[in-house]
């Protein structure tokens, strides 16, 4: 992604190795461990296809979208 770009999961999980090498004074630079997105009705079918494309090709082992009101997890 271009350098002053970044995005953020609604819920996150990072090893503790990769999170001790981390720098603390800088956002966290790739993917988290496990990305989870909760569904909410402004999002659309393509962008949480992007999502997961984004998130799996900079790092992520998983990828989980949640929808509540169907009380169902895509992983």
């Amino acid at each position: 992604m271009p350098e002053h770009e970044y995005r953020i999961a609604d819920v996150g999980y990072c090893s503790k190795e990769r999170w001790n090498t981390a720098d603390p004074n800088a956002y966290f630079a790739g993917a988290p461990d496990l990305a989870i997105e909760i569904l909410s009705p402004s999002n659309t079918m393509k962008e949480m296809l992007h999502k997961r494309q984004l998130c799996l090709e900079n790092g992520s082992l998983e990828f989980w979208v949640l929808d509540i009101e169907r009380r169902k997890v895509e992983v």
